[in-house]
């Protein structure tokens, strides 16, 4: 029975003992000073505020065309006996050199039988003015009264002297239709395709060759309207008169290197695109084909790029363009956030003059010289948040570049005023017999050549509809290409300003897609296959959406899941590289 009452009070002691150790360590320990936390200030970088002068520059991208394209066809009908030396595919030749010889015997005999039909007609001539002056002798001395003008013979002479005018016409004629036999080059320039060779009868109005001239060459350039504004454009009056207009730096790859040739400005087409809301500017290059500082001759068809000189803002501020922050619909409305004297961050509105690459171009009056603008990015801001600081180097205002210098002499014009073209005279009456052909016979045995295919690209149908209800101008995709193999570089060139994101599709590892907000799509080609290079299957690009806000998507199928893609800005627009 006393084990039974034990078992039944034991656990009860040792719970309440346990308890009252307890409550004694609970009064006995010590009471916790309160603490209040230091609060976490960040750390921004900030670039201080400096007022200066900002050259702009233009970039836009073309094809190089001539000034001038002409069809050479024969005039009269006749075979080829000889052709020039120059007259193949990429020949040059000066104005008034023989291109290709017809034969010229028909007309030659034709040429003499006019002659001789001249020379009848002024003896017919000659001796109907002599009837007619015995005609009237003989009237003063048996006639009464004025004679009658068949009786002085006057309509016979009428006759003969219309029958000796239509005999030189016709002379004239044999002897033109003998000089068309030689066709002539009616300006200097080059062979861009020839239609007839040795041999072959040509008849009158068929083509024999497409020339083109080589004084200059131009490249059409769009650029959006809105870009106009940072360029002094050349001003043409009714009356011939014309201002000059920029600079234009042309580069190309060609030749395996990069190469420039200086051009300037010349004048704007008439009207805007109404599909693309571009406006066309007309780049000349002097003498294309001559050899300048070592430069390779500046093909026709060639697509280049050009940096064309702007003015210069006189007093403006350059930040990174990460510093500015959206306040409004518009690309102008922005605001950056300035760090007052007590490492306060305030919210500072300002007028955006232009974007430049990474770069953003703020007015003068939007921020006083000195001031610290914060170049971080913040996820949470408020006004009067406290920071600390350390400055860093703000962007550096890019001189001209050093290609203008070597290319340019500011100081001097480009160019100097240019005759119009003129056809050659026409050929003189030939007093001699027609001699052989000017040059030896040449047997053209080479391939026909075709034309190089111009690259451009056909804007899209419903590019209007969106330009007609927005206000704000798209960015353009002129092309995709592959740049370099090792490592693979797939480079999307694009023309104004954009926004870009990428991401990896979840339900298929192997598939990288690349948004481009704000663009257009003018690019052809898609899609673009390299089988088994460095693991990327194609690429394939399309016009996601149009309105409200254009949207173009690249998509990227790869073979190797693992690789990453690294992207970066270009000055042609966007870098796609995988190592």
């Amino acid at each position: 029975m006393l084990i039974r009452i034990l078992k039944i009070l034991l656990p009860i002691i040792i719970l309440v003992a346990g308890l009252g150790i307890f409550m004694a360590l609970v009064a006995s320990r010590p009471k916790p000073e309160p603490q209040v936390p230091e609060p976490v200030i960040p750390l921004v970088r900030v670039v201080v505020v400096t007022h200066q002068e900002i050259p702009m520059t233009v970039q836009a991208r073309g094809t190089v065309v001539p000034r001038t394209e002409t069809t050479l066809a024969a005039q009269v009908a006749a075979q080829v006996i000889s052709v020039s030396r120059s007259f193949e595919v990429g020949g040059f030749f000066e104005a008034g050199d023989v291109l290709v010889t017809l034969d010229s015997r028909d007309f030659e005999l034709a040429t003499e039988a006019g002659r001789a039909r001249v020379a009848q007609a002024e003896l017919r001539l000659a001796q109907q003015e002599a009837e007619a002056r015995v005609a009237k002798q003989e009237w003063e001395q048996l006639g009464v009264g004025d004679p009658d003008p068949l009786v002085l013979r006057e309509p016979q002479i009428a006759e003969a002297q219309a029958a000796l005018a239509a005999a030189r016409a016709e002379l004239q004629k044999a002897e033109l239709d003998y000089e068309r036999t030689r066709i002539r080059a009616p300006f200097a320039g080059r062979v861009r395709d020839k239609s007839v060779d040795l041999g072959q009868y040509v008849t009158p109005g068929q083509s024999v060759a497409t020339i083109h001239a080589i004084d200059f060459a131009e490249i059409r350039l769009p650029i959006p309207h809105r870009e106009l504004a940072f360029l002094e454009m050349p001003v043409r009056y009714r009356d011939g008169a014309a201002t000059e207009g920029p600079f234009a730096l042309i580069e190309a790859d060609f030749t395996g290197q990069r190469n420039s040739w200086p051009s300037r400005i010349v004048r704007t087409e008439g009207e805007v695109d109404e599909q693309t809301r571009m406006i066309y500017l007309v780049a000349r290059v002097e003498d294309p084909y001559g050899a300048h500082a070592g430069r390779p001759p500046l093909a026709m068809g060639v697509f280049v790029e050009a940096l064309i000189q702007g003015v210069t803002i006189e007093n403006g501020v350059l930040l990174p363009r990460e510093a500015l922050r959206s306040q409004g619909s518009s690309s102008q409305q922005s605001q950056v956030l300035v760090v007052d004297d007590e490492d306060m961050i305030r919210f500072q509105p300002v007028e955006v003059i232009r974007y430049q690459g990474q770069d953003a171009i703020i007015s003068g009056e939007s921020l006083a010289p000195g001031e610290r603008v914060c170049i971080s990015q913040l996820d949470v801001v408020v006004d009067g948040m406290r920071v600390q600081t350390t400055e860093v180097e703000g962007p550096i205002v890019q001189a001209q570049s050093e290609a203008f210098d070597e290319l340019f002499d500011l100081s001097e014009p480009l160019e100097a005023p240019h005759t119009e073209m003129e056809l050659p005279p026409p050929a003189v009456a030939v007093e001699e017999k027609p001699v052989a052909a000017e040059e030896e016979p040449v047997v053209v045995e080479e391939e026909p050549v075709e034309k190089p295919a111009v690259e451009e690209a056909e804007p899209l149908g419903t590019n209007g509809d969106y330009f007609e209800e927005s206000e704000t101008q798209a960015a353009f995709l002129l092309g995709v290409e592959v740049v370099t193999e090792e490592p693979l570089t797939i480079e999307a060139r694009l023309q104004g300003d954009f926004a870009y994101q990428h991401f990896r599709v979840e339900e298929d590892a192997s598939r990288i897609v690349v948004d481009l907000n704000g663009v257009v799509s003018l690019a052809e080609g898609s899609p673009l296959r390299f089988p088994g290079a460095a693991g990327v299957r194609q690429v394939r690009f399309s016009q996601h959406q149009v309105t409200p806000e254009p949207w173009t998507r690249l998509v990227i199928d790869l073979d190797n899941v693992l690789l990453e893609p690294e992207i970066e800005r270009t000055a042609l627009g966007m870098r796609v590289i995988f190592r």
